[in-house]
């Protein structure tokens, strides 16, 4: 019987956290089925999207972390 993977197993299989049997099943299935490889594109655009955002908090959010931590100190001492 064959091994049908699903939308997670890709998700691994991008991350590098599938099997080499589990790799060659997913290869196989993407040449195989049509709407699978598509399924398989649409996550690595993500993927590559999701790679390229710079995140960072802003520096009014760090400020009010920092001004917190202080109360915190000075609560304590």
């Amino acid at each position: 019987m064959k091994q049908s993977y699903t939308e997670n197993d890709l998700i691994r299989f991008l991350y590098h956290e599938t099997s080499k049997l589990e790799d060659e099943g997913i290869a196989f299935q993407l040449e195989d089925e049509q709407e699978y490889n598509e399924s398989f594109k649409d996550l690595l655009m993500a993927k590559q999207i999701l790679n390229s955002l710079v995140v960072a908090p802003s520096q009014t959010c760090v400020n009010r972390i920092l001004l917190q931590s202080r109360k915190r100190d000075l609560l304590s001492a």
